[in-house]
This record gives C-alpha cells, sequence and structure tokens, in this order.
C-alpha cells in the first residue's frame, strides 16, 4: 500500500528559505573564524550566540501562561 504525497508537498517556502539562507551564514561564520584566530573567544562568541537566542522562548515559557 503506497501513500501518496500531500498536495504542494515539496514547495514548503519556510524550508526554501531556510536552506537559502544557510550559505550566506555560513559564508559569515567562517569570515568571522578566519579573522579571529583565538579558539577560545570563538567558542565564547558561539556561547553567547546561543544563549541570547534562547533566552526569550525560556523567558516565555516560564512566565507565559499560555505557552505549550
Amino acid at each position: 500500500m503506497s501513500v501518496r504525497p500531500r498536495e504542494g508537498a515539496g514547495r514548503d517556502r519556510l524550508l526554501l528559505t531556510t536552506r537559502v539562507m544557510m550559505i550566506p551564514i555560513t559564508l559569515l561564520a567562517v569570515l568571522i573564524a578566519v579573522r579571529v584566530p583565538q579558539t577560545g573567544i570563538l567558542l565564547t562568541l558561539a556561547f553567547d550566540v546561543a544563549l541570547a537566542g534562547l533566552l526569550v522562548p525560556f523567558a516565555l515559557g516560564v512566565y507565559w501562561s499560555k505557552a505549550n
């Protein structure tokens, strides 16, 4: 028994946009890594960026009553 894909499956614009935007983000990360040769600074920068990206969802998840 075969399952037919939904109409329009595979034409997800968000997925396409995400894949296309990975190219400039990767190039920016490589440029930063080349310009800053200290690996400790790069590790600290990566941690700071990850923490900043997780702070708002964490705060909303803790204090917002409608969060799932």
